[in-house]
């Protein structure tokens, strides 16, 4: 077996085609089933469709629910999004990690919204093989988070209050992001978020496409 060090390109097709979480979930159902020929099951495994797995992170008004909606019903997969009680929350909640776990044991893609939100969230997705192909950061300045949340506010009569909530939710973001991002550097992509939902919608299927795993 080769010991030799990796090349550039290498690297690049390795993260680029998301073997990374190919080689987890295969793995994980290896251990899972324990099966009499690991070899045959491995091979099974491979030959089957690679379900799409993504997460779009980024603070709130950045249109992460929007995103998500419009990437599950164009791929056909499921948009598994975090309730607002939940956001903040240091613990990743009890019915998202069940909801992914079914949908992983049944071969099914999904597109997680708002999670994780720190390294912890992370790690435990990680570690139950719940590994994305592609992860996208959608980016807004705050001014735009405060901008859109005032608009949506008066269009449904809420109080102008909620304002002063998106701040809190996004200093809280801003101070952990990196803490995500860095966790999936393999398959990291920000978007700028302060265009039309159309146009970055269109951005993240570009960038799912070219990894041609449908």
């Amino acid at each position: 077996m080769s010991t030799g060090t990796i090349s550039a390109a290498a690297l690049q097709y390795f993260e680029s085609k998301g073997i990374q979480s190919i080689l987890d979930e295969a793995m994980h159902d290896l251990v899972l089933e324990m099966p009499a020929d690991p070899l045959v099951f491995l091979e099974e495994a491979f030959r089957r469709p690679t379900p799409l797995h993504v997460i779009i992170t980024g603070p709130p008004g950045s249109g992460k629910t929007t995103l998500a909606a419009k990437l599950a019903a164009h791929y056909g997969i499921t948009h598994v999004a975090a309730t607002p009680a939940a956001v903040g929350d240091m613990a990743m909640p009890a019915d998202v990690l069940g909801e992914l776990k079914t949908l992983q044991k049944d071969g099914k893609g999904w597109v997680l919204d708002g999670f994780p939100q720190t390294r912890a969230d992370a790690i435990q997705l990680q570690t139950s093989a719940m590994s994305p192909q592609q992860v996208f950061e959608l980016q807004v300045p705050l001014a735009v988070a405060l901008e859109r949340a005032i608009i949506t506010a008066a269009h449904a009569s809420k109080n102008i209050e909620e304002a002063t909530a998106i701040a809190k939710n996004y200093e809280h973001y801003d101070v952990r992001r990196l803490e995500v991002t860095t966790s999936y550097q393999h398959c990291y992509r920000g978007i700028d978020a302060t265009i039309s939902a159309e146009e970055v919608a269109a951005e993240a299927l570009k960038a799912i496409d070219a990894l041609q795993l449908l």
